[in-house]
């Protein structure tokens, strides 16, 4: 038997997955799934109680394994995370692939795409931008729609 590829999710592919109704065991069958508190904390973000609910609930039925980020950052939208040591530095990676933005969802995304990197997974994402840049670091990327292909659903 062939082992389930090693994949990261980034939260938007978690919140497509949860309102396109991909069922989270066949998600947990077919990969081995992975997140951070990145992920986590933007779900957690969300003002619509009901709808970060739904979404968390599906969050857990999938079950990632949690790994920590590898640059050290304080954005207002990550919540505080016990299990991750403190770092000052931020990587390289994180550099490229955020670009020039400024914007905390496109640092939430670089830093994601680091673990990438750093654990050897292939980060599945419906980001262009990221997409384009984390390949050019090296980064296995899949888009929505190819994951979902793989999903054979």
């Amino acid at each position: 038997m062939k082992p389930k590829e090693k994949v990261i999710l980034d939260t938007n592919i978690f919140i497509k997955l949860d309102e396109d109704g991909v069922d989270p065991d066949l998600v947990r069958s077919t990969f081995e799934v992975y997140s951070t508190n990145a992920q986590l904390s933007e779900i957690q973000a969300d003002k619509n109680i009901n709808r970060q609910k739904r979404r968390l609930i599906y969050y857990n039925k999938i079950s990632p394994t949690k790994l920590n980020l590898d640059s050290g950052i304080w954005l207002d939208k990550l919540t505080w995370d016990d299990d991750q040591p403190w770092r000052d530095e931020i990587g390289d990676v994180v550099e490229d692939v955020r670009g020039n933005s400024n914007k905390s969802n496109t640092w939430i995304d670089a830093l994601i795409a680091e673990v990438a990197k750093e654990n050897n997974l292939v980060l599945v994402t419906h980001e262009s931008k990221i997409i384009n840049r984390a390949t050019r670091n090296g980064i296995k990327v899949l888009d929505y729609h190819e994951f979902k292909s793989l999903l054979n659903w």
